[in-house]
């Protein structure tokens, strides 16, 4: 977006500008800052006094309400809506605790090219609404929407009759920026392949052309976006889960394990129990609110549900929610390990156990006997130690991995000795052997191939 440095500091604002084409397709986005309490609709909103000169007196305000209609007239399960409260301030974005549309641009923040921009507090953070797909949506407070003072506006009627010469269209903006102050983004960004024509269409295309009312409507990306935020929905819940409304709660368990889980919504009587499907992540699904299903192979899993239902308002609806990396299927580390000859009495260990399932390891330990011996003469504490030992002769060295699903050890016996060059040797593995506790260190490892 074509902003001035004071927009680029303020992360949440999102701007309609009118630069060059797009060039990537993403689904509707949004900003994370949403109205979370059904209280807050519909949006009491002020306008002020002041318009820009191609601007007709009173048009503002009939542009602004068309604009939050639209919103709630094509979309009718989202839920959302606006509703004048009075004559604004000439003033740029001010945390005040009112919504407020003005068309004057002190600052010049509005840089060229850009038509309008809102901003929506507060700007870090906030109170959480709800965690949905592993984000966090927090609530917003108040928004603000400035349009450029620079900018030759048109109405509807203007456009349609074309009498229209090169002005961009109030309404469309107005709908995209209250798009904004819902919570949506863009459906593509500038320097994105957008190659949908459904991307394109939406009114939250980061674009907008002179003489152009197509942002005035609403398409079904638009919808779908909006209703994902304040429609129905469902989201998922496992018998397993720690706190569900942290996003990085997993499942967890040892192969082979159990996991039961279930659809939860305040829409659940409308949710038809056969049309909703189960992809477990593992190549397995299943169908319905309540199932059940069992882990044979370790992995990561990203764990989703689609659901259909019907409301008696709005018509037919569908959600998927998904969490994604969210189950953990561990087994017994498999130890493995070979080592090379560095120099003199000095041997480098290398680790090839597999760890290709992230978070089945917590913590590593290698034992160093001498021969005939029942106590370690070293314990070392890292993935691939160097170890220079005290003479030469055989050695046997246990390397434990525990994790947990359990602990696997490892063992081979070195033959050391004094001398330049390089010496090699393999591990067997083992289960339980060398057993040790664990200290639950996290391990930034690697696999050798």
């Amino acid at each position: 977006m074509n902003l001035t440095p004071l927009l680029r500091k303020l992360a949440p604002l999102l701007a309609l500008a009118a630069v060059a084409t797009p060039t990537q397709a993403f689904a509707w986005k949004h900003t994370y800052q949403v109205w979370c309490d059904a209280e807050d609709m519909p949006l009491q909103y002020y306008v002020s006094d002041y318009v820009e000169d191609s601007v007709t007196e009173g048009y503002p305000n009939t542009a602004i309400q068309n604009a939050y209609d639209e919103w709630t007239t094509d979309a009718p399960c989202a839920s959302v809506s606006g509703e004048y409260a009075g004559v604004g301030q000439n003033i740029a974005w001010r945390n005040d605790g009112k919504i407020n549309f003005s068309f004057d641009d002190p600052g010049d923040d509005n840089a060229a090219g850009v038509l309008a921009a809102t901003l929506t507090y507060p700007l870090n953070g906030g109170r959480t609404c709800f965690i949905r797909d592993g984000s966090t949506y927090f609530s917003a407070t108040d928004s603000d929407i400035v349009y450029n003072d620079n900018v030759d506006w048109a109405t509807e009627e203007q456009i349609a009759n074309t009498t229209c010469s090169g002005e961009s269209s109030l309404q469309g903006v107005s709908v995209h920026e209250i798009g904004h102050m819902f919570g949506m983004g863009h459906s593509c960004d500038q320097g994105d392949a957008c190659t949908s024509t459904v991307l394109r269409d939406a009114t939250m295309y980061w674009i907008g052309g002179p003489c152009d009312s197509a942002q005035s409507t609403l398409n079904e990306d638009d919808i779908e976006g909006i209703t994902r935020l304040y429609g129905p929905s469902a989201a998922i819940t496992c018998n397993n889960e720690i706190d569900p409304e942290d996003p990085a709660t997993i499942a967890f368990g040892s192969v082979p394990f159990d996991l039961r889980c279930s659809v939860v919504s305040d829409n659940r009587a409308e949710i038809d129990e056969a049309a909703t499907s189960w992809n477990w992540g593992d190549g397995n699904s299943s169908t319905g609110l309540d199932v059940e299903h069992e882990y044979t192979v370790a992995g990561n899993y990203t764990l989703q549900a689609e659901v259909h239902g019907t409301n008696a308002t709005c018509g037919e609806w569908s959600n998927t929610a998904r969490k994604i990396g969210y189950v953990r299927a561990c087994d017994v580390p498999q130890p493995e390990f070979t080592y090379s000859h560095v120099n003199g009495l000095s041997y480098q260990m290398l680790n090839e156990t597999n760890v290709s399932v992230y978070g089945c390891i917590y913590d590593i330990e290698w034992d160093i006997f001498e021969p005939g011996g029942t106590e370690p003469v070293a314990r070392l504490k890292a993935w691939e130690p160097e170890y220079t030992f005290d003479q030469e002769g055989e050695y046997r060295v246990v390397l434990n991995i525990g994790g947990p699903a359990g602990t696997g050890a490892a063992e081979l016996t070195m033959d050391v000795r004094n001398s330049r060059g390089e010496g090699y040797g393999c591990s067997t593995a083992g289960f339980g052997a060398g057993a040790f506790g664990l200290v639950g260190i996290a391990l930034l490892v690697r696999r050798r191939r």
